[in-house]
């Protein structure tokens, strides 16, 4: 499973190479593959400054972390908005199979990171675990080969392994913000003894739209880990 996973993952950054000598967002050709967007595309991309409540959904502001005291999770960090060219990236890099674009998505999470000051103390990173169905029909799991990446960028620890899916219902594309909670609902389980109890953890994702599954994670995790959690995303919705 692990060399066919590996495989596919392979052809597909060759295909990217191969097929794709052009900006992902306007189609500007461009000079060398090591890139996937033009400089203007990339300059053109707002990026958000501070983290939001994944309660209330207000942004915060002034240094302040907490912000509705009953959230599960403490804040969220978004890179941007998913209906200003943050959206298109990540369609293409989860559902066409476009993972050159890895590289730059994680770059940018890494910079939210690293840059925004909001994450210091934060010791762990989480992927959201990807259901086995969505494993078989990409080949891979986005969340966590930026999760990968990441963790090599800014030297936070990976746990790739500490929780699965264990069930999967339906994709939560086009569900109301009821029907998502309740579809992610018992989603989630802990593996074994590999979350660690104190430590300060980063979830991440590739999306937020409603926060469900970042709550449902949130809370799964939170029958181990008594640190702080706070979410990373690419794109709010």
């Amino acid at each position: 499973m692990n060399l066919m996973y590996d495989l596919r993952l392979f052809f597909d950054e060759i295909a990217t190479f191969l097929l794709s000598p052009e900006c992902f967002l306007c189609g500007e050709k461009l000079d060398t593959y090591k890139v996937v967007l033009c400089d203007n595309c990339v300059q053109g991309l707002e990026r958000y400054r501070n983290p939001f409540c994944l309660m209330c959904g207000k942004e915060i502001r002034d240094g302040k972390i907490i912000c509705c005291g009953d959230s599960p999770v403490e804040f969220v960090f978004a890179v941007g908005n998913y209906k200003m060219g943050w959206g298109r990236l990540v369609e293409a890099f989860k559902l066409q199979r476009q993972v050159a674009l890895k590289e730059f998505l994680s770059r940018e999470l890494a910079g939210a990171i690293l840059n925004s000051g909001f994450f210091d103390g934060f010791e762990y990173i989480i992927p959201v675990p990807t259901s086995g169905v969505k494993l078989r029909e990409r080949g891979y799991s986005q969340t966590l080969l930026l999760a990968k990446e990441v963790s090599k960028l800014t030297g936070i620890r990976l746990i790739a392994d500490g929780a699965r899916r264990v069930k999967f219902k339906r994709s939560q594309i086009g569900l109301g913000r009821d029907e998502r909670i309740e579809n992610v609902k018992g989603t989630f389980g802990i593996v074994d003894d590999r979350i660690p109890e104190n430590g300060n953890i980063i979830i991440l994702d590739d999306v937020m739209t409603t926060g469900s599954t970042l709550k449902e994670f949130c809370g799964t995790l939170r029958r181990k880990a008594n640190g702080r959690i706070a979410g990373l995303v690419v794109a709010r919705a």
